[in-house]
């Protein structure tokens, strides 16, 4: 699979990233804000993207991710250490795939991409 990392963490990114092309996936591109994430989408096609909620710029993940599935309706997973009920309810008003709450561990990153690709 190709994968879109929108993550503003630039360490997270880097370890999120070669744990990705660890499990044999192909990474489209890693970015820190909804615009780069709609930029790396008009460059490239991907067929997951893994969604950080707060991001740079003034688009959270949230927002960007409508903007994507309305766009490509690519399967989106959020990924974030904020799990209270106010944020899951919006990021689940947009039909992510899944959220994988933060730190993300290489098992359940593989759990997830497993599945996804099966």
């Amino acid at each position: 699979m190709k994968i879109l990392v929108v993550e503003d963490e630039r360490l997270i990114s880097l370890v999120l990233s070669r744990m990705i092309q660890g499990l044999g996936h192909s990474i489209l591109a890693c970015v820190p804000s909804a615009a780069g994430a709609i930029e790396a989408l008009e460059g490239g096609k991907a067929d997951l993207v893994l969604m950080d909620i707060r991001l740079e710029g003034d688009l959270d993940g949230i927002e960007a991710a409508r903007i994507l599935k309305e766009r490509w309706a690519i399967p989106l997973v959020f990924t974030s250490a904020y799990t209270d009920p106010e944020t899951l309810a919006r990021a689940g008003a947009t039909g992510p795939l899944g959220f994988l709450p933060k730190p993300i561990s290489e098992s359940g990153l593989k759990a997830l991409l497993d599945g996804f690709s099966a």
